[in-house]
């Protein structure tokens, strides 16, 4: 993957991060909370903390400042509960079930704490074509510019096609190697204090999972990020910006051919909708084979894997149907062809 491509950080914006964090930071954390959320491994909530706050605020307060200080944690502290909610009405295979981690409050009150800092450089870090999790981003936005594409690929004449390419990504959070965050914190640039801190609340994670009203055995995985904690969806949309780079590697070789639907109009290559990825570009044999290429290097280096059964395929419908198949059959295997609609869930 592409090394020096994210922005770098400015001295202001480096010494917001190592600014110490305070009793404020800690007690915003816990009060920006919901009181009644979900019970954690521990059986405390928000609430009780919120309630209790001027019994059990120091203790917790120590705590957290300790482990910015130090980088450690009491394992106990990192425990996680799994539970499985059901994609549909009556699941029948595990993967329609969705994991959901319960995580204890500390620990949330400590990557809450992080993630309140880390939002304050991502919309520098983040292209504008990533539209999840940014402030000051709107997913609708990406979504209308998809529409408008495909409304003008119908209307496409002549013999020069194109092609908008949606690919879901499997278990997204679960598959992402630690290896490749870790890497991805280092080309950011984020201080080694927080690269610590925050590859500590990843690794060091025990999981049970509820199983019929009663947990199992303790898990422990050796990758993926915490479903449900506070840092995760920003952890994981800074490892997707790698995508990204790869991508604008190839359009500035020439390799990757950006997808125009007007004259004099913006050149589109890819949009991101966390991990759900729109990938644009001329219908042509060449550049399934760039789009296959950035893609597959970028799965190797993360552990990512595409969902094909949420995967498409659209093609201008001026291109004949043998060529869009062969185009199709380039592209993935069992990836699906649609010449005339592209189903509205496919930018959900």
């Amino acid at each position: 993957m592409p090394k020096g491509a994210f922005p770098r950080l400015s001295q202001e914006e480096w010494m917001c991060l190592l600014r110490p964090f305070s009793i404020m930071d800690i007690h915003q954390a816990i009060f920006d909370m919901k009181a009644l959320q979900a019970p954690c491994p521990d059986g405390f909530q928000a609430g009780f903390y919120q309630q209790e706050w001027r019994v059990v605020g120091k203790a917790l307060t120590d705590m957290a400042l300790s482990f910015f200080e130090n980088g450690t944690l009491p394992a106990a502290i990192s425990e996680s509960t799994v539970v499985l909610i059901p994609k549909v009405e009556k699941p029948e295979f595990v993967h329609q079930l969705r994991p959901i981690s319960l995580n204890n409050v500390n620990l949330k009150a400590i990557t809450k704490a992080m993630t309140s800092r880390l939002k304050m450089v991502m919309k520098k870090l983040i292209s504008p074509r990533q539209s999840s999790f940014i402030p000051g981003r709107q997913t609708a936005d990406n979504i209308f510019v998809v529409q408008e594409v495909l409304h003008s690929l119908k209307k496409k004449r002549g013999r020069k096609g194109g092609m908008v390419i949606k690919i879901d990504l499997e278990k997204a959070y679960d598959r992402l190697r630690w290896d490749f965050l870790r890497d991805t914190l280092i080309e950011v640039g984020l201080p080694s204090s927080w690269i610590r801190c925050i590859m500590f609340c990843v690794e060091q994670n025990r999981m049970r999972i509820l199983w019929d009203g009663e947990l199992t055995q303790p898990i422990t995985p050796t990758r993926g990020v915490r479903q449900g904690d506070p840092l995760s969806p920003y952890l994981f949309v800074l490892c997707m910006e790698r995508l990204s780079h790869r991508i604008d590697e190839a359009v500035r070789a020439k390799l990757w051919k950006p997808l125009s639907i007007a004259r004099g109009g913006p050149a589109l290559t890819h949009l991101f909708f966390a991990d759900d990825l729109v990938l644009f570009a001329g219908a042509e044999g060449a550049q399934v084979r760039i789009i296959r290429q950035c893609h597959d290097e970028f799965c190797e280096s993360s552990g990512q894997k595409v969902n094909y059964s949420k995967s498409m395929m659209y093609i201008s419908p001026n291109i004949y149907s043998l060529r869009a198949q062969r185009l199709s059959d380039k592209a993935v295997t069992r990836l699906y062809c649609h010449s005339r609609n592209w189903p509205s869930e496919t930018t959900s």
